[in-house]
């Protein structure tokens, strides 16, 4: 993971009209994704992520 975005982290399909808890922690250089508390993939940033002083926060729903 190079903190540019051209790096994603692996996890399974999203199932349709299923709630579904999502969490990545950072720590150090390393991302973990966790899906209903259970970890799911991890990877390691080679680059600084940027810095912001907005709150980050992911949110989607399909109809």
């Amino acid at each position: 993971m190079n903190g540019n975005g051209s790096d994603d982290l692996d996890y399974d399909d999203i199932p349709a009209d299923v709630w579904i808890h999502h969490v990545v922690v950072k720590t150090g250089n390393q991302l973990t994704y966790y899906r209903d508390g259970q970890e799911h993939s991890s990877g390691t940033i080679a680059q600084a992520l940027e810095q912001s002083s907005k709150p980050e926060a992911v949110s989607g729903r399909s109809i």
